[in-house]
């Protein structure tokens, strides 16, 4: 989906700049999502991820421009982590 998108906003040589910042953001937030889980539970995390992916499907799905397509991205890969950590 992502190559797909970028060649419509033309900008092909940023593809790779989203995966990174993707998988930066995801690894920058592991701990602060730890702390969180043990404080509300993991039920009450798993509600919210599930709010928040589907908030992130969407940001990508109607994505104007390359910073929102960025945006849903990391917020879709930092989500699909902690689905699977509430687990």
């Amino acid at each position: 989906m992502t190559a797909y998108a970028t060649s419509e906003f033309g900008l092909h040589s940023l593809l790779t700049v989203v995966d990174i910042v993707s998988g930066a953001m995801t690894a920058a937030c592991y701990i602060p999502l730890a702390k969180g889980l043990d404080l509300w539970g993991r039920a009450e995390g798993f509600m919210l991820m599930v709010g928040m992916l589907t908030l992130g499907m969407v940001l990508q799905a109607a994505a104007p421009n390359l910073p929102a397509l960025c945006a849903g991205r990391v917020s879709f890969s930092k989500i699909i982590w902690y689905i699977e950590h509430c687990r």
